[in-house]
């Protein structure tokens, strides 16, 4: 009976594999040929291997460059490397990625992302999708992203990024007194705990909410997602209800322009008799003000991490930009600094 069972089992997973090897080997081939059908027409790209597609190419200019540099270099390399590929051309790496269109030239661009709504790609969607689910402004398109857009907008003009300046020197100050105060004790220290990923994100929620959002919230660790998620909805529906109630009869200043008080605005100016916060738009303002704090965290403080990673390993590199910053803020510097 056992080794029934133990062939039964066998057959069924070679079965399955045999269903998982066919449908590469099509998938495989229905992405080559229509590669190679796109290069008989005499659109660009760099050499193609009927088999591995780009993916040597892209392997010899990815080991040629420093860790964990980001792929867009590589497109700029193999402009580099095929000079007449200058405007634009299609690279595949499939199964590694998907086959994508390389734009270079600015009006290309424009054209891609201004004059024309073209589809946004659904690996955006994908990856997006544990924090904001499908509905933010980097994954909507048309009327829905345009009415999104156009509420947000004020919040991110020139004057009113410049009066939040105060408050990111405010926290660049916190962020220096603890990197001092551990470089005095001589102790290692997670930059994590204290690091610019804290600091911007507080700046983020400086702009969004105009409160310390994330306290107790650590949005990154997907083996709690939908914990943290019920825990963010949680906590960002309860903030909009109460600056919705502080604001209710009260006209919203010109001046305040942080992210909710603008989707506040709105929310009020169209529904000027409502007594509170419709679930459909307060799911979407939620949604929204994860994004930016995301975005904000995985730009600047991503950005700033690599950077003190990289000088702790390239000590020659970090003696030069102490002596630099010796030289120059040395004469810049004040005793309230």
């Amino acid at each position: 009976m056992n080794g029934l069972l133990v062939r039964q089992l066998l057959k069924l997973a070679c079965a399955k594999l045999a269903i998982l090897v066919t449908t590469f080997v099509i998938k495989l081939y229905r992405v080559r040929s229509f590669i190679r059908g796109i290069q008989k027409q005499g659109l660009p790209m760099p050499p193609h291997h009927w088999l591995l597609g780009h993916i040597p190419l892209s392997a010899s200019i990815i080991g040629n460059l420093p860790p964990y540099a980001h792929g867009v270099y590589v497109g700029d390399q193999i402009r580099q490397r095929y000079p007449h590929l200058d405007s634009a051309f299609y690279l595949d790496n499939w199964p590694l990625a998907a086959p994508i269109l390389i734009v270079l030239k600015p009006d290309m661009m424009y054209q891609l992302t201004q004059a024309n709504q073209i589809p946004k790609d659904k690996s955006i969607r994908a990856f997006l999708k544990p924090l904001t689910g499908e509905s933010d402004l980097a994954t909507l398109e048309g009327d829905t992203w345009k009415y999104w857009r156009g509420m947000f907008n004020p919040g991110f003009s020139a004057g009113h990024v410049s009066s939040l300046v105060p408050g990111m020197i405010e926290e660049i100050k916190i962020f220096k007194y603890l990197l001092r105060k551990n470089a005095e004790s001589g102790k290692m220290m997670f930059l994590e705990d204290a690091s610019p990923t804290s600091q911007s994100i507080s700046l983020a929620e400086l702009q969004c909410m105009n409160i310390n959002l994330l306290e107790c919230i650590n949005i990154f660790r997907p083996f709690v997602h939908a914990y943290n998620s019920y825990r963010m909805n949680h906590y960002l529906s309860r903030e909009l209800d109460k600056r919705y109630r502080s604001i209710e009869g009260i006209e919203i200043q010109k001046k305040d322009k942080s992210i909710v008080d603008l989707a506040l605005k709105a929310y009020l100016a169209e529904n000027p008799s409502a007594t509170g916060i419709d679930k459909s738009f307060q799911n979407f303002a939620m949604v929204q003000i994860k994004l930016f704090i995301f975005a904000g965290h995985d730009t600047t403080s991503a950005g700033a991490i690599f950077t003190y990673h990289l000088l702790s390993q390239h000590e020659n590199v970090l003696a030069e930009v102490r002596v630099e910053h010796t030289e120059i803020m040395v004469s810049v510097s004040s005793p309230t600094e």
